[in-house]
């Protein structure tokens, strides 16, 4: 049997505190301002208050049992929404990689009870001139539709552009 090292926790299974602590584990990696581009989410309580949000879908990323990252839909609309990436520094590279696949995989492959799936894809913009973050999109599934100057590059993530057993990480 393959050994997995991934694992997803939703925010309501996390406190408050344990929330922050995605939080603070964010800031010390310096990506506060990557992720939350728009200027949104800048503290603590501005972190929290979003995440309890009942339109803000929140998974915590796990490797080992150790929180490495994190990955937030929002605005919703049918079967598609945004997504955001918030990976922690002592993980950026192929854990980094691998736990987003495993993230996106997970949601997209997610089905109610009656076997529709939950989603169909997800959105993303992201600030054109972070090429780190865009090289990183690419490789955990999205496809870049096109670049808006000044927003960034728009991407879509789908079925069709996730491999199934991306969930055995």
């Amino acid at each position: 049997m393959k050994e997995r090292h991934c694992a997803i926790v939703s925010k309501n299974m996390l406190t408050d505190y344990g929330l922050i602590d995605f939080f603070d584990r964010l800031k010390q990696s310096n990506a506060v301002k990557a992720v939350f581009y728009g200027g949104d989410v800048e503290t603590r309580a501005h972190f929290v208050g979003f995440i309890r949000r009942p339109d803000v879908f929140f998974f915590g990323l796990l490797w080992d049992g150790e929180t490495a990252g994190f990955l937030i839909l929002d605005r919703i609309e049918g079967r598609w929404a945004r997504i955001h990436f918030g990976m922690f520094k002592k993980f950026w590279g192929h854990k980094a990689r691998t736990l987003a696949r495993f993230g996106v995989a997970h949601l997209l492959y997610w089905q109610h009870v009656g076997g529709a799936y939950v989603f169909d894809g997800f959105l993303g913009i992201t600030p054109e001139d972070n090429k780190l973050a865009v090289r990183f999109i690419q490789k955990v599934g999205a496809k870049i539709y096109c670049t808006i100057p000044g927003i960034g590059v728009i991407s879509h993530t789908s079925r069709d552009t996730v491999e199934e057993s991306w969930m055995e990480a």
